[in-house]
């Protein structure tokens, strides 16, 4: 009888444990706050994670904001969606972007940094999130992708 008051004792407690395990997962789903790898904030597509890919190009043309979308013209006049470093924010009041530095950064100007440029579908597959961010915005081919921690040179 000893025994079997101790099994139970113990199958009460393993059931109390994994309760609190269960409650503590759930509630950590509920406060985490993860939008995903791109989020979108305004015209802006903006790196929301810190993987690179191991990207080392040079990445750089005229920032173009065209229909509630952000683009990378490139020297030859094809134009990219871009997706911006982490930090970056779109400052709806100037009608601008500003970058982690705190550099602005209006359409038409000339941007440089590290990234690469990616098939719009092999982004979508490296960063889930682009397709659902770029939402309404005219793309195909390639991505202008920046390094999460890469810092703009403006011009």
């Amino acid at each position: 009888m000893d025994d079997e008051r101790r099994s139970a004792l113990r199958l009460r407690v393993l059931r109390l444990i994994l309760l609190l395990v269960l409650a503590a997962v759930a509630a950590y789903g509920l406060i985490r706050d993860d939008p995903g790898p791109v989020v979108r904030d305004g015209p802006l597509l903006v790196r929301n994670d810190v993987d690179d890919f191991g990207m080392l190009a040079q990445v750089s043309g005229t920032f173009v904001i065209r229909a509630e979308c952000s683009y990378l013209r490139g020297r030859g006049g094809d134009e990219y969606l871009v997706v911006l470093p982490r930090g970056a924010r779109w400052d709806p009041e100037r009608d601008l972007a500003v970058t982690k530095a705190g550099k602005t950064l209006a359409s038409g100007q000339q941007i440089a940094g590290g990234g690469g440029y990616l098939m719009a579908t092999d982004a979508t597959k490296a960063m889930a999130g682009v397709r659902q961010a770029a939402e309404g915005c005219d793309y195909e081919g390639e991505v202008a992708v920046y390094n999460s921690g890469s810092g703009l040179e403006v011009n």
